[in-house]
């Protein structure tokens, strides 16, 4: 995992129907895609040109082992939609994603468990090896003692939220891709979280792409903050936060983007 690496090159995304057929599934294992420069697979019709609508590019940023990179940007800019990108969830754009070749800790913005399961069942649809102790102590870690045999109808959203993170690391990723995982959670329990995810991706050399709308919290968990801005979105900004003060990087970005400083992402 030691050589975990990301790379995205994003030139545009358009919204509009597929001229053609559906974008073909992903073949377990698949590292990379590229779009409609011509080297990846089932885009060859493109996007209709008619009223399809630019949203996103260009986007291009690397990672590599250990780092966590905040996603920041007003409402509708496209984080969700880049994280899907990122993921090969959406494969109608044009450039190129190259993604480690391990496996992806996904969580959305909706938790996504499967109701008739238990929570300790969740985990095992990702991890089947995961023994009842290891799950036990996973969730404990997460603030979720005890509920390995609950529901998820059982839960709050905000503890479907923590099993949902629980069952992206349980697989024990090489890299993580978190939409708003800590929505609908406190500040201080959202804290405490982010802490922990930073902490067990830099220990084990994972990169996690987090998309947030808590300025500070980035701030505190992210070694890099990329900032889309604009119509179509683009990278407006990828700056390193320093592991001393921040409060100069912080009132920077809250001079540059308005939209950091409160408004809901």
């Amino acid at each position: 995992m030691a050589g975990a690496r990301l790379e995205v090159r994003l030139r545009l995304k358009r919204y509009g129907p597929p001229a053609g057929s559906a974008a073909p599934g992903i073949a377990p294992g698949w590292r990379g895609w590229a779009g409609r420069d011509g080297h990846g697979p089932g885009t060859s019709g493109g996007l209709r040109r008619g009223g399809a609508v630019p949203v996103l590019g260009p986007v291009a940023f690397e990672a590599g082992a250990g780092e966590v990179l905040a996603v920041f940007g007003p409402s509708g800019t496209g984080k969700s939609t880049l994280l899907r990108i990122v993921l090969g969830l959406d494969l109608a754009f044009e450039g190129s994603v190259l993604r480690p070749p391990g496996p992806a800790g996904v969580v959305f913005q909706e938790p996504r468990l499967a109701p008739w399961l238990s929570v300790a069942a969740n985990l095992r649809l990702v991890a089947p090896s995961l023994d009842d102790a290891a799950a036990a102590a996973l969730l404990g870690l997460l603030g979720l003692a005890g509920t390995e045999r609950m529901r998820p109808a059982a839960l709050s959203l905000g503890m479907q939220r923590r099993v949902a993170l629980a069952r992206a690391l349980a697989i024990r990723p090489e890299w993580l891709v978190l939409d708003e995982p800590f929505a609908s959670l406190d500040p201080g329990l959202a804290a405490a979280l982010g802490a922990i995810v930073a902490q067990r991706a830099r220990e084990a050399g994972a990169i996690v792409l987090l998309a947030t709308h808590e300025l500070d919290q980035a701030l505190a968990l992210a070694s890099r903050i990329l900032v889309l801005s604009g119509r179509p979105a683009s990278l407006a900004a990828d700056v390193a936060v320093p592991r001393g003060d921040r409060g100069a990087l912080r009132a920077e970005l809250l001079g540059r983007f308005a939209f950091l400083g409160g408004a809901p992402a």
